[in-house]
């Protein structure tokens, strides 16, 4: 099989489909009665595996006769597996330079804060507690008060925008915030708005990887 599998990739590339088709075809039959003997737990028996061998000996002769030898079969796997590995240090590369970016866009007081207030969630049982009994008030549904949904998982950069809408605003208590925020942050988001007032506004963060789930 594993033979038959380079006799497909090297048919391809000399463009002799049907060839391509044939061995494609012969490697799902060997798979289908793999996994029939797995399942009932019982070993193949020779009449079962003798017209598959046979088929997939004829193929691999053929295959063979239209000149696909033993050195053209290694060169061209070698070609592919380079290719992988060139694919496969270039996502490498790519990955550490993203890293790197976002290491140096993103303020380490910033990542400091986010680590103590997602320890706070996860130890202040009573911040828990008040966020459960938030999660269901009527408030969240109330249709006559002002609702306002935010996305982002930047603590700061939301309690920014949820004060200076507060500040502007005459009835902050009216007022009702819906954070969606992702799995990263959940829990610092959670600290922060469950320990601060905000002047009575009704605050509701949710995770979106629990709301997709």
């Amino acid at each position: 099989m594993t033979l038959a599998k380079a006799y497909v990739i090297i048919a391809k590339e000399h463009n002799n489909f049907y060839l391509s088709w044939e061995l494609g075809s012969m490697i799902r039959s060997c798979q289908l009665l793999l996994s029939k003997a797995t399942m009932r737990g019982r070993p193949i028996t020779l009449e079962e595996a003798e017209p598959i061998i046979t088929r997939q000996s004829s193929l691999l002769y053929k295959a063979q006769d239209t000149h696909y030898d033993i050195a053209t079969t290694i060169v061209t796997m070698k070609s592919h597996i380079q290719a992988i590995e060139e694919r496969t240090n270039a996502a490498t590369a790519q990955s550490t330079v993203f890293g790197q970016l976002v290491a140096e866009e993103f303020p380490k007081s910033l990542h400091c804060l986010i680590l103590k207030l997602s320890v706070d969630w996860h130890k202040r049982l009573p911040l828990q507690d008040l966020a459960n009994e938030r999660r269901n008030s009527h408030r969240l549904i109330d249709n006559n008060l002002y609702h306002f949904c935010i996305f982002s998982n930047n603590v700061l950069a939301t309690s920014i925008v949820v004060n200076s809408t507060i500040s502007n605003a005459d009835h902050s208590k009216k007022m009702v915030f819906h954070i969606i925020t992702n799995g990263l942050t959940y829990g610092a988001m959670q600290a922060w708005f469950q320990s601060n007032g905000f002047k009575g506004a009704m605050i509701e963060v949710q995770n979106i990887e629990e709301l997709l789930g």
